[in-house]
C-alpha cells in the first residue's frame, strides 16, 4: 500500500474512539503486509502512530512528520521490518520503538521532544543477544525527556548521529547489547553521555566519536561480577 502527501488526524478520523492510551495505531503493516508512507503528516493516534508487526511485514516511512501520539510515534515488533528516513518525530511517548528481532534502518531523521526516549530498541527484559542488525545513522536526537536512546539487546550500529540536550543520558546500554558507535557527536546531555548497565555478554565498540560539555561522565560502565560486557575504545575524544 502506498500513502503519499496525506495528512492524517487519527483522533478525528476515528471519531474519538482512539483517545485512550490503549487505542490502535493509526496505520499498521501486519501479517506480511507492506506500507510505504511519503510526505505525510500522521497526528494524534491513541495507541501509537505507525506499526510494523510480525515477521514479513514491512513499513517504510519517508520525509514525513510523526507527532502528538500517546504511545510510540513509530513501532516495530515481533519481527517486523522498519525503514525510517528524513522524518521529523516529536511529542510522542517514545519517538521510535523496536524489539531486537526486528530489522530496522533509521537514517537522516530529526527525533526530539518526546516524553521518554527518542529511540527505544530491544527486549523489555534484555534476555536476547542474537538480534537482527539495526542501523541508526545521521540522525539528530535531542531534547527528549529521558535518554536519547535506550538499547536493551540485539546488534546496533550508530554512525554519524548528533545526540545532544537530552534530559538524562545520551544513551543507556544494557541487556546483551552489541553496539558499534562511530563518528557520533554527543554533547550537552544532562546526566552524561553513555551509561552502560549490566550488559552480560554484550560488546561495545567506540570508534572516532566526540563527546563534550557534559556535567556527568563521558562513559559510565557498571561492571559487577556477573557482567561480562566488553568495552573497546578507539580514537575517542572527550572535552571538558
Amino acid at each position: 500500500m502506498l500513502i503519499e502527501r496525506g495528512q492524517f488526524d487519527v483522533e478525528r478520523l476515528s471519531g474519538g474512539v482512539n483517545q485512550g492510551y490503549g487505542g490502535a495505531p493509526g496505520i499498521q503493516a501486519i501479517n506480511k503486509g507492506s506500507v510505504f508512507i511519503s510526505h505525510c503528516v500522521v497526528d494524534r493516534a491513541g495507541g501509537g502512530g505507525l506499526l510494523s508487526y510480525r515477521s514479513g511485514s514491512v513499513l517504510i516511512v519517508h520525509d514525513s512528520i510523526i507527532r502528538n501520539h500517546r504511545n510510540m510515534g513509530i513501532e516495530a515488533s515481533k519481527g517486523g521490518i522498519l525503514f525510517v528516513s528524513r522524518c521529523e518525530i516529536y511529542n510522542n511517548l517514545f519517538g521510535i520503538s523496536a524489539t531486537e528481532e526486528c530489522t530496522c534502518v533509521i537514517e537522516d531523521n530529526v527525533i526530539h521532544d518526546n516524553r521518554e526516549e527518542g529511540v527505544l530498541y530491544g527486549s523489555p527484559f534484555g534476555m536476547f543477544d542474537y538480534g537482527q542488525n539495526t542501523v541508526i545513522k545521521n540522525n539528530q536526537i535531542f531534547q527528549n525527556r529521558k535518554c536519547g536512546l535506550s538499547l536493551d539487546g540485539g546488534r546496533v550500529q550508530l554512525i554519524g548521529n548528533q545526540i545532544h540536550d537530552n534530559l538524562a543520558y545520551a544513551m543507556l546500554i544494557k541487556g546483551r547489547t552489541n553496539v558499534y558507535l562511530s563518528e557520533n557527536k554527543i554533547y550537552k546531555n544532562r546526566c552524561g553521555a553513555l551509561n552502560v548497565l549490566i550488559n552480560l555478554s554484550g560488546r561495545i565498540y567506540l570508534d572516532k566519536n566526540i563527546v563534550e560539555n557534559h556535567s556527568g561522565p563521558a562513559v559510565y560502565c557498571r561492571k559487577p561480577n556477573n557482567n561480562l560486557s566488553q568495552l573497546m575504545i578507539r580514537d575517542y575524544l572527550y572535552y571538558l
